[in-house]
Parts: C-alpha cells; structure tokens; sequence
C-alpha cells in the first residue's frame, strides 16, 4: 500500500521529514502550529513591551533599585515565553501552566498599575491646584508636609515656594510620562490576557492529543513517521 501522509504535515522534499511550522517546532497539525506561533510571537511582543514599561518608570525617578523591581519588571517576563517555548517542545504540562499563570498576573498586575498611577495622579494635581503657598487652599496639607514630600522625591528646595514650583514641573513629568505608559500598557494588558487564553487553549490540546511538538528520532525520522496521531486526530 503506498503510505499515507498524516493530515497537515508538511513534507520536506530532501528529507522526507515535516518542516518546522514554528519558532523551529516540528508541529505537523496545522492549528497547532498557527496556535504556538501566535502565543510565543505575541509572548515576545509582551516581554519587550514590559521592559519599555520599566525604562519610561525608571525615567521618571521611580525606586527601581530594589532586586526584586529588577527581576519582577525584566527577568521574569522574558522567562515567560521560554515556559511556552519549552512546554511546546517537551508536551510538558507544567511549563505550559506557568507560561499562562504568569501571563494573567501580568495582566493583572498591568490593570492595578494602570489604576494606581491615575490615582496618584489626581492626587498629585490636587496638590498642584490647591496648595500653591501664595494662595493656598483649605485642603492643603501642611507647610512641614509639603517640605518632606519634596525631600521624599528627592527635589531640591531652599524654600516652600520652590519646592511647590518644583513639584509642579516634576508633575508635568509624571503626566507626560503617564500618557507613554497608557500607549504601551494598554496594549500590553490586552497581549498578556491574549496570550493567556491562548496557552489554555496549549493546554487543552495536549490534554487532547498529547504531543504538539514532534521531535526526530534517533533514526532521523520524525515522530509521524512511526505512527504517532497528530495532535487532535482523535477528536471528534
């Protein structure tokens, strides 16, 4: 009988063997392979929009000294689409399952930072609209607590009116810099939800139809070759 080719590999002429579909996975279902390249293309995409995320903080004076601001804001994302690259590779459940858990914190994370940030704000320009020392309001803090707020930020001050005029250019910063963050974390929230859904859907397809990736053998064939079902063959 001449042999059959497995629905949606793709066969390479010189070897005989399914091209890798994607990130150099050997994926012979076809929404397998489409599913893998859009959840670590889009795993990618986060991971650098999160490090933008930390460069437009650290540009605004923000305590970025703290390790585990560092690790939080530049290891751990970039570690996320090594989970999902990793538990494509191995059909390993577990990476899968951190790949997408991490995913939806940051996504999470970017929601309540997104919130906080437009809080303080507003707190920030209730100050600068109400407590200017040649007319201050009925809401203003104290004169003392406006001085150590200009000490807690770090601005230079030898009396209360520079230290208000100075807090207001520094606000001026923060607004401008608040409206770079909304541009990128935005899109960033939505990505980590995204890539979220999608990697459930990883996981639903190993759970299904067990290995996404097909490896070669030591022979130099494929998994296929020896009568391995693609991913989703026995679903209904």
């Amino acid at each position: 009988m001449p042999h059959v080719q497995p629905l949606g590999i793709t066969q390479d002429p010189s070897a005989g063997l399914p091209q890798p579909r994607a990130f150099g996975l050997r994926i012979p279902d076809p929404h397998a392979a489409r599913l893998t390249q859009k959840v670590l293309c889009f795993a990618l995409v986060a991971a650098l929009l999160t490090t933008a995320i930390f460069a437009l903080i650290s540009a605004v004076d923000a305590p970025t000294g703290s390790a585990v601001f560092w690790v939080l804001w530049l290891g751990v994302p970039w570690l996320v689409p090594l989970c999902g690259y990793f538990g494509v590779r191995s059909s390993n459940k577990e990476f899968l399952c951190v790949f997408g858990g991490f995913s939806l914190l940051y996504g999470i994370v970017m929601v309540g930072l997104l919130v906080a940030l437009h809080v303080v704000l507003g707190m920030a320009h209730t100050i600068v609209e109400h407590c200017d020392p040649r007319h201050p309001g009925d809401d203003c803090p104290d004169d003392a607590d406006l001085v150590a707020l200009c000490e807690n930020l770090g601005i230079d001050h030898e009396s209360l009116l520079e230290c208000y005029d100075s807090f207001v250019r520094r606000v001026a910063t923060w607004d401008t810099m608040y409206r770079l963050v909304l541009v990128v974390g935005v899109p960033l929230t939505a990505v980590r939800f995204l890539t979220f859904r999608w990697g459930l859907k990883l996981q639903s397809l190993l759970h299904h139809g067990g290995a996404i990736h097909m490896p070669l053998t030591r022979g130099g064939s494929s998994a296929e070759a020896h009568g391995a079902a693609p991913p989703g063959a026995g679903r209904g």
